[in-house]
């Protein structure tokens, strides 16, 4: 399943959008959530950090494309931004953002299809992003998707999957710098969270999913945990 945001003022250029990404979905059996904002306002107030690709016009009311996009980037530097627009002098500013592609309206299926494969080719990528685990007679490669968090225990890390858990040495604070970038953030001396398993905040914990695992939050570490997972969901 793919989700994919549509911001989009003109309601015929949106339509459209729609009909080629059914389509193309459609041909090839992708799995799909399509939500579509009229303007970049309402998208960034709902924006959780959840969407898989973004088409972004870039001419809208209140807000531009191009600052739209900053605000993403804020959130989220990896989701693939796809730009549209009837005016390609836009483009160059569209890659300061880290656009994936720009596509030109009226804008042709071919033109979609091209930018649409690219997207796709990123979010697999991005999914696949995996780590190794080093353990007793080998190593073990892990789905940063499937990671919920990472915990130290009696000098030992402990990878706490969705369907298993994996014992080995290491150090955590080398663990944190390397699941960094790829959103994961330390809530006390002994865990290292990944955001998006995050499903509730309580005083002094948070609620992992899936099955409502509760982690403490240290004193010294929950202003800087709140606010970086704040910004995660769009605070």
């Amino acid at each position: 399943m793919i989700r994919i945001a549509i911001v989009e003022d003109e309601a015929s250029a949106s339509s459209q959008l729609v009909q080629y990404i059914e389509r193309y979905c459609e041909k090839s059996g992708i799995l799909h959530e399509l939500k579509i904002f009229d303007n970049p306002v309402s998208f960034l107030d709902a924006y959780k950090v959840d969407f898989d690709v973004i088409f972004l016009d870039i001419m809208m009311p209140d807000m531009d494309g191009i600052r739209a996009a900053h605000k993403v980037r804020e959130r989220d530097g990896e989701v693939p931004i796809i730009f549209v627009t009837n005016m390609r002098q836009f483009a160059i500013k569209g890659y300061e953002v880290g656009a994936l592609d720009f596509i030109v309206k009226p804008v042709s299926y071919y033109g979609f299809e091209i930018a649409f494969r690219k997207a796709l080719r990123a979010i697999a990528q991005r999914q696949e992003a995996q780590v190794t685990v080093f353990v007793r007679g080998g190593a073990k490669r892990v789905a940063v998707s499937d990671l919920r968090y990472v915990e130290v225990s009696l000098h030992r890390l402990i990878y706490h999957l969705i369907e298993e858990s994996v014992e080995t040495g290491g150090n955590l604070k080398d663990v944190e710098q390397a699941l960094y970038p790829l959103g994961f953030r330390r809530c006390n001396h002994c865990y290292i969270v990944n955001m998006r398993y995050v499903t509730e905040i309580r005083e002094n914990s948070v609620i992992l999913g899936p099955g409502a695992e509760e982690l403490q939050v240290s004193r010294s570490k929950k202003k800087a945990f709140l606010g970086e997972l704040s910004k995660y969901w769009g605070g």
